[in-house]
């Protein structure tokens, strides 16, 4: 008798540590599946008719939604190392954020060549050029020194 507790206290242990395994392997996948998940920043059509302050603010608006979606990458990667890693995830995670740089740099860039066909100051193209290449560095490498960079050539921009 005590041989048949002992086993059904055995079976109804193992079936219980099988659920909690099978409850705890569908939260890590509903896990990874939220991590996975990629929102592409909302960009409406270049305007063909673009002028220096729609440009100004485009880039200034693109900067801060892209270092967003840097914090984003880099608090789904700390949050995968807690779920656990998993290489296909951190590709999903890694060519999400690279698709966003992306989008927002085609996005840019047509408006860019746009303003820079129609500028005719030789100074104002100078700092147009300059602008939007330290845009692009920092929108690409989210560093201090970029930010700085891109802050400093953009001010010199408006300015001029």
């Amino acid at each position: 008798m005590k041989k048949l507790a002992l086993a059904l206290a055995g079976v109804l242990l193992l079936s219980g540590c099988a659920e909690m395994v099978a409850q705890q392997q569908a939260e890590t996948q509903k896990s990874y599946n939220e991590l996975t998940e990629c929102q592409m920043p909302n960009l409406r059509n270049a305007d063909d008719n673009v002028n220096k302050q729609s440009f100004i603010s485009n880039l200034t608006l693109h900067a801060y939604t892209s270092s967003a979606d840097n914090f984003v990458m880099e608090t789904k990667f700390r949050r995968l190392q807690i779920v656990g890693w998993d290489d296909s995830v951190t590709k999903s995670i890694g060519d999400c954020y690279s698709n966003q740089i992306a989008a927002r740099i085609d996005f840019v860039k047509k408006q860019f060549e746009t303003l820079k066909s129609s500028t005719k100051n030789k100074d104002e193209k100078m700092a147009l050029i300059a602008a939007y290449s330290a845009w692009e560095a920092y929108v690409t490498s989210q560093t201090e020194d970029h930010k700085q960079d891109f802050e400093s050539k953009l001010s010199f921009y408006k300015n001029i």
